[in-house]
């Protein structure tokens, strides 16, 4: 079986600026996780500022 990886980047692409992670985002990365699928993020920033903007993102990879 292949291996499944997303991966996205948090400023401009896995979030809206001043608005955050839209809902139906969410709710795609859970099930994707769900079915099996690794999700992880791409940052510059440090894990302390980014927790906040992840909030309880399914992150297993």
């Amino acid at each position: 079986m292949a291996m499944k990886y997303i991966f996205a980047d948090v400023d401009g692409t896995l979030g809206i600026g001043g608005i955050g992670i839209p809902e139906k985002n969410r709710l795609a990365i859970r099930k994707y996780v769900e079915e099996g699928g690794s999700f992880g993020v791409c940052t510059g920033r440090s894990p302390d500022s980014v927790k906040g903007f992840i909030g309880d993102l399914p992150i297993n990879t």
